[in-house]
Protein backbone atom coordinates (compact mmCIF):
# COMPACT_ATOMS: atom_id res chain seq x y z
CA UNK A 1 0.00 0.00 0.00
CA UNK A 2 1.96 3.63 -1.23
CA UNK A 3 -0.38 5.00 1.76
CA UNK A 4 1.31 3.05 4.56
CA UNK A 5 2.07 5.83 7.10
CA UNK A 6 4.27 5.82 10.03
CA UNK A 7 3.55 7.06 13.46
CA UNK A 8 4.09 10.67 12.53
CA UNK A 9 1.53 10.46 9.38
CA UNK A 10 4.80 10.62 7.18
CA UNK A 11 3.42 8.52 3.93
CA UNK A 12 6.65 6.91 1.77
CA UNK A 13 5.56 9.89 -0.76
CA UNK A 14 5.78 12.68 1.93
CA UNK A 15 9.55 10.96 2.43
CA UNK A 16 10.55 10.66 -1.15
CA UNK A 17 9.17 14.17 -1.58
CA UNK A 18 11.58 15.76 1.52
CA UNK A 19 14.37 14.00 -0.18
CA UNK A 20 13.46 15.26 -3.76
CA UNK A 21 13.45 11.68 -5.30
CA UNK A 22 11.33 12.80 -8.56
CA UNK A 23 11.69 9.72 -10.57
CA UNK A 24 10.48 7.83 -6.53
CA UNK A 25 7.71 10.37 -6.48
CA UNK A 26 6.57 10.01 -9.86
CA UNK A 27 6.83 5.84 -8.85
CA UNK A 28 4.63 6.11 -6.13
CA UNK A 29 2.24 8.30 -7.86
CA UNK A 30 1.72 5.65 -10.99
CA UNK A 31 1.39 3.26 -7.99
CA UNK A 32 -1.61 4.73 -6.44
CA UNK A 33 -0.22 6.94 -3.87
CA UNK A 34 -2.64 9.68 -2.92
CA UNK A 35 -1.31 13.00 -3.45
CA UNK A 36 -3.21 14.97 -1.06
CA UNK A 37 -2.84 12.67 2.12
CA UNK A 38 -1.98 14.58 4.91
CA UNK A 39 0.73 14.32 7.78
CA UNK A 40 -0.06 15.16 11.46
CA UNK A 41 1.09 18.27 10.76
CA UNK A 42 -1.80 18.38 8.15
CA UNK A 43 1.15 18.98 5.74
CA UNK A 44 0.60 17.56 1.90
CA UNK A 45 3.65 16.24 -0.05
CA UNK A 46 3.14 19.41 -1.99
CA UNK A 47 3.48 21.68 1.35
CA UNK A 48 7.12 19.76 1.56
CA UNK A 49 8.03 20.04 -1.60
CA UNK A 50 7.41 23.44 -1.92
CA UNK A 51 9.16 24.36 1.33
CA UNK A 52 11.97 22.45 0.59
CA UNK A 53 12.30 24.12 -2.77
CA UNK A 54 11.92 20.70 -4.94
CA UNK A 55 10.78 22.05 -7.85
CA UNK A 56 10.71 18.45 -9.82
CA UNK A 57 8.66 17.60 -7.32
CA UNK A 58 6.11 20.53 -7.25
CA UNK A 59 5.71 19.79 -10.81
CA UNK A 60 4.85 16.50 -10.76
CA UNK A 61 2.59 16.96 -7.87
CA UNK A 62 0.58 19.91 -9.11
CA UNK A 63 0.20 17.73 -12.53
CA UNK A 64 -1.56 15.11 -10.60
CA UNK A 65 -2.98 16.68 -7.70
CA UNK A 66 -4.39 20.28 -9.56
CA UNK A 67 -6.36 22.77 -7.13
CA UNK A 68 -6.81 20.41 -4.33
CA UNK A 69 -3.08 20.35 -3.63
CA UNK A 70 -3.14 24.46 -4.31
CA UNK A 71 -5.81 24.75 -1.57
CA UNK A 72 -4.94 22.71 0.76
CA UNK A 73 -4.29 24.26 4.62
CA UNK A 74 -1.90 22.37 6.72
CA UNK A 75 -2.62 22.73 10.62
CA UNK A 76 -1.41 26.32 10.69
CA UNK A 77 -3.95 27.41 8.04
CA UNK A 78 -1.11 27.83 5.56
CA UNK A 79 -1.24 26.81 1.91
CA UNK A 80 1.23 26.14 -0.64
CA UNK A 81 1.53 29.81 -2.10
CA UNK A 82 2.11 30.69 1.87
CA UNK A 83 5.02 28.64 2.04
CA UNK A 84 6.62 30.13 -1.36
CA UNK A 85 6.83 33.35 -0.47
Amino acid sequence: NPDTRDTAGTSPLHMAVSLGQASLVQALLDAGAEPTVCDQRQRTPLHTAVEAGHTDVVRALVKIGGDALMAATDAAGCTVAHLAC
